[in-house]
């Protein structure tokens, strides 16, 4: 069986124009990874988890000179594998087709590689396939080639064309030298034998990874890994933001904070929204049940104040009938609604005025809003609901609970 090995050309595309290039494709592979053909049979598998996002893998097909060296001759196109000096996480498989005529019989071929720029070419072992298609796996794009390795006699020294072999001499008719390696351990260098026992670590610009969750599109210049930096912030000082590396997070805190109203104390984060507790600061209806504070400084909150409670609607206290009818807490003859106390100044119970008669009445009957009144005598904790024509502030004054344009309907 014959040997074969393939040779990666890591060449720049400065010099080459459209005429030279008889065929050519590109696909974009992503983490799932993905496979790119040309028509001559030319394949690049890229496995899963060979790239760390989406980028755009092009073939370009040509004829050009190889000149590798004493005893070495190119048998093939040379395939262009773009982007240039692009480096995979794991093995990318390359698959190429020869022409019959190409190979002539007893012939040993080689695939070669030798990064950008360079003639310091580098062999990678691959397995002969049916139909004259061979097949190598590789780290790099760049170039590949076939290379047609003519025999040598004797036991002296010989070239092998490998830039990476050194004390290079004829054994058995084949010319083979004593390998070395160059690896910098940078991904954005490639790894260049000089071809005189050295090493060159020129840049690259391939897709890289920088390790840091806020960039994205990392790529490789001036042999640096670095990306556009992104910010996560969804203005909400109730949670923190965290890059993630395929986007943000939001996650709730406990921070102070400031909710933004003037009537709460002691703000604090809860569940992503800042919460503070309640305190009354000037006196209004009790129109919003649900918000932790004191709206009609009565010193009830939200559900504890009868405002709140739907199932008691403040009607005249009946006085005989056991029933707190004006929702004031008090029934009966224990409310002064029934029983008329006398009074001096300051001397009536909750809710109720001294009146000019020195009685005590309920504020509901003093003709102007009250504590906890919307509008006059309209409404309130203990103070009946008004009828239609009325005026009202929410449909909370109205006996019917509809109050349009202020005016009970």
């Amino acid at each position: 069986m014959r040997r074969a090995f393939i040779a990666i050309v890591l060449l720049s595309l400065a010099g080459c124009v459209q005429s030279e290039v008889d065929d050519s494709g590109t696909a974009a592979i992503g983490v799932g990874g993905g496979t790119l053909s040309l028509a001559d049979g030319t394949a690049v598998e890229i496995p899963r988890g060979a790239v760390p996002r989406e980028m755009d893998v092009t073939i370009r097909r040509k004829w050009e000179g190889a000149g590798f060296g004493s005893g070495v001759s190119a048998v093939s196109p040379v395939y262009e594998l773009l982007p240039e000096g692009a480096t995979f996480a794991v093995p990318i498989v390359i698959t190429l087709a020869l022409s019959p005529e190409s190979v002539p019989a007893g012939s040993e071929i080689r695939i070669m590689a030798a990064p950008a720029g360079t003639s310091a070419f580098t062999e990678l072992p691959t397995e002969i396939l049916g139909g004259n298609r061979v097949r190598a796996s590789t780290l790099h794009f760049g170039k590949v080639l076939v290379a047609n390795l003519s025999s040598c006699r004797g036991n002296g020294p010989c070239n092998d064309g490998n830039a990476c072999t050194f004390n290079d001499r004829c054994v058995k008719g084949q010319c083979r030298g004593t390998p070395y390696t160059c690896d910098d351990g940078n991904v954005c260098t490639n790894n260049v034998c000089d071809g005189a026992g050295g090493c060159a670590f020129p840049p690259n610009s391939a897709p890289c990874d920088d390790g840091n969750a806020c960039t994205r599109n990392d790529t490789c210049a001036r042999g640096i890994c670095a990306g556009t930096a992104f910010t996560c912030d969804d203005g909400n000082p109730c949670t923190d933001d965290v890059c993630n590396g395929s986007g943000c997070t939001f996650t709730a805190n406990s921070a102070p904070c400031d909710d933004g109203n003037a009537c709460t104390s002691n703000d604090v984060c809860s569940a992503g929204v800042c919460r503070g507790s309640g305190f009354c600061c000037s006196p209004g209806p009790e129109t919003n049940c649900n918000n932790g504070i004191d709206d009609d400084c009565d010193g009830l909150v939200d559900s504890a104040d009868p405002d709140c409670q739907s199932s008691c609607v403040p009607v005249p206290e009946q006085c005989s009938n056991g029933v707190d009818d004006d929702c004031d807490g008090l029934i009966d003859a224990a409310d002064p609604d029934c029983v008329l106390l006398p009074c001096g100044a300051d001397e009536c119970p909750f809710g109720y005025l001294c009146f000019g008669d020195f009685l005590c009445h309920s504020h509901c009957e003093d003709g102007a809003p009250d504590y906890d009144e919307s509008d006059s005598d309209c409404g309130g904790a203990d103070c009946p609901r008004c009828q239609a024509g009325l005026r009202c502030f929410s449909g909370f004054d109205c006996a019917s609970g509809n109050c349009v344009g202020g005016i009970c309907q």
